[in-house]
C-alpha cells in the first residue's frame, strides 16, 4: 500500500503504521474524534482493523491453536495478557479471571477497550508485538518496518483491504 503521511499534528510527516507502533492511542482517537479525512481516514481505519487481528505466534511453522486472554487489575488498569493453548486444562480458569479474550490472535486495541482510563494501555500490546517480532519490547522501528508489518497479510487473520 502507498501509505500517506500525516500533514499536521504531533506526528506530522509520519505514516499511520509508523504512528500506530509509536503511539497507538493517537491513531484510534484521531479516528474516533473525526480528525482524519478521505484516504487518510480510510488508511487509519485499515490500520485499526488489522491491529485487532494480529496473528498469534506460530510454532514449528504452524498456527498455534490458542486463546489470548486480557486482564484488568483491581484498580482498573490494564493487567496484561495470557496466551493459552485451547487444549490447556486450565483454560476455564483463565476465562474466569479475564475480562476479554480473542481466538488465535492478538487484538492490539483490547487494552484500550477494557481499561480506557489507563494511559499506558494503548501501548501495552504494541510492546508485546515488538517483543514477538523484534525480540525487544522497547525497540525503535523504522517507517519501512512499520509499513512492512501492516502490508504483510501473513501477520493478520484477516485480508488487508488493498487500495484503501
Amino acid at each position: 500500500m502507498e501509505w500517506l503521511l500525516l500533514t499536521s499534528g504531533p506526528h506530522q510527516g509520519k505514516s499511520l503504521p509508523e504512528v500506530f507502533l509509536q503511539d497507538a492511542g493517537y491513531v484510534v482517537q484521531a479516528v474516533e474524534r473525526g480528525e482524519l479525512q478521505g484516504a487518510l481516514l480510510d488508511q487509519a481505519r485499515e490500520v485499526c482493523r488489522l491491529a485487532a487481528r494480529v496473528r498469534a505466534p506460530v510454532q514449528d511453522g504452524e498456527d498455534v491453536d490458542v486463546v489470548v486472554f486480557y486482564r484488568l487489575l483491581p484498580d482498573g488498569q490494564y493487567g496484561g495478557h495470557s496466551v493459552v493453548r485451547k487444549s490447556d486444562r486450565k483454560l476455564s480458569s483463565h476465562r474466569r479471571f479475564s475480562q476479554a479474550e480473542t481466538d488465535c490472535c492478538f487484538d492490539l486495541l483490547m487494552p484500550m477497550r477494557i481499561a480506557p482510563a489507563d494511559p499506558d494501555a494503548p501501548m501495552a500490546m504494541v510492546r508485546v508485538l515488538k517483543w514477538l517480532v523484534l525480540g525487544n519490547p522497547h525497540a525503535v522501528v523504522s517507517r519501512r518496518d512499520c509499513e512492512g508489518f501492516f502490508d504483510n497479510p501473513d501477520n493478520f487473520l484477516v485480508e488487508a483491504e488493498r487500495g484503501a
